[in-house]
């Protein structure tokens, strides 16, 4: 393949392959650069280093990387997470490639594109390729079966590697450390081929209708969604994902006077994508008028003040001061650090002393009751198991997703 720029994405799968037209939509529309997916950039790479090089991540400690016009310094918690994966990697038997260049040219029909694979491991004994892929984000926990990207990824790395050995297997494999989550799926030979076909005829449209414009029908092609709006740079303004959820406020009437289970089910399924679509109007709104356009029925005005905080370059005199007039009162009682924080820093120096102390003297409630989806893959409570009041949490906002 080229070093041509991909237009398909396999990152970006998930978008193309549901909504067709989107490509096409979001031509001349600039990714703007995110500190979550440059987070995620720098600490691919430092887990790519140290996998090619044959370092743990706490040698790198402190070390700065920048990625996409930011900068950070790699700090002791999150390289510990990197090592989570690193580790992982290196348990996989076989021959290991990291920071594999992939062409999907061939399996979608479309010329020069392709993608990365974190770390691919070709295990010659049990014929299988192990397709590895790293998410960095603290956001929602992605699977890996019939994940888009991955499909893609094994495919790509099945015909890459297909003369070294008579593969039976391809093992998918999603990685995000900091929210504990590790999804496999192993697919037949067969059965991967299958599915990667599946995406050809997508692919194809909208590789023409991206250079072909709207002349050749982008508005009909585009089919709004919760899994291919999320990361849609015209998300916020697309008339077809608006007039779709706008549709989604009319509820059939029934005889009764509350909705049935099954329309309850129905709302429920909803507004998640109904919320995320309020909150991304607020968004552009605020953009806009900020940018001096004029909102009909709204404007911009100075909000509420910030909270309150000293200087910082003035502690020093604002402590003297408090002491002087307050006494012991300037002060707030000490309190013991958090099992969290007494673990990173015991497992430094006396991790045995620190696994009697977590099993003596540290406490953890269960998980609360949360509904979800039914194609999450944790068990279900059994009705009547358990009595519980329902307290809505906010989802964690950001994903690392590759380009």
């Amino acid at each position: 393949m080229s070093g041509t720029h991909s237009l398909l994405s396999p990152s970006k799968a998930a978008r193309w392959t549901r909504c067709v037209g989107s490509l096409a939509a979001c031509k001349g529309v600039k990714d703007e650069p995110s500190v979550y997916a440059a987070e995620g950039t720098v600490y691919h790479l430092l887990a790519a280093w140290c996998l090619l090089l044959g370092q743990n991540t706490e040698r790198r400690i402190g070390e700065t990387i920048k990625a996409d016009g930011f900068e950070f310094v790699i700090d002791a918690e999150n390289a510990a997470y990197a090592q989570v994966y690193v580790d992982a990697i290196r348990r996989i038997p076989g021959l290991p490639f990291i920071e594999v260049k992939l062409d999907c040219s061939e399996i979608l029909g479309v010329p020069d594109q392709g993608g990365t694979g974190d770390a691919i491991v070709l295990d010659f004994e049990h014929l299988t390729i192990h397709v590895n892929d790293l998410k960095f984000g603290r956001g929602e926990v992605v699977y890996a079966k019939d994940n888009e990207q991955m499909v893609l990824y094994g495919a790509a790395a099945l015909r890459k590697f297909a003369l070294l050995a008579d593969w039976k297997f391809v093992k998918v494999a999603i990685h995000q450390p900091r929210i504990d989550n590790y999804d496999e799926q192993t697919y037949t030979v067969a059965e991967l081929q299958m599915l990667a076909a599946t995406y050809r005829a997508p692919a194809q449209k909208a590789y023409d209708l991206y250079y072909k414009g709207i002349e050749a029908g982008i508005d009909p092609m585009l089919t709004p969604g919760e899994k291919q709006c999320r990361w849609c740079p015209i998300r916020q303004t697309c008339i077809a994902r608006t007039t779709s959820i706008l549709k989604q406020f009319t509820v059939t009437p029934v005889a009764t006077a509350e909705m049935t289970d099954a329309q309850l089910g129905d709302a429920r399924t909803r507004v998640d994508e109904i919320a995320t679509w309020c909150n991304d109007i607020k968004t552009e709104a605020q953009q806009r008028a900020a940018a001096g356009k004029h909102i009909p029925g709204w404007k911009l005005v100075v909000g509420r003040r910030g909270a309150r905080r000293w200087m910082t370059e003035k502690l020093d005199a604002i402590e003297t001061a408090l002491v002087g007039l307050l006494g012991n009162g300037a002060y707030q009682p000490r309190e013991i650090i958090s099992p969290t924080a007494a673990e990173k820093l015991l497992k430094k120096v006396n991790c045995a002393q620190w696994d009697v102390l977590q099993e003596t003297a540290v406490t953890q409630s269960d998980g609360a009751p949360q509904l979800v989806r039914d194609i999450d893959m944790r068990q279900q409570i059994a009705v009547g198991a358990v009595e519980f009041s329902v307290t809505p949490e906010a989802e964690r906002g950001f994903d690392y997703v590759r380009l």
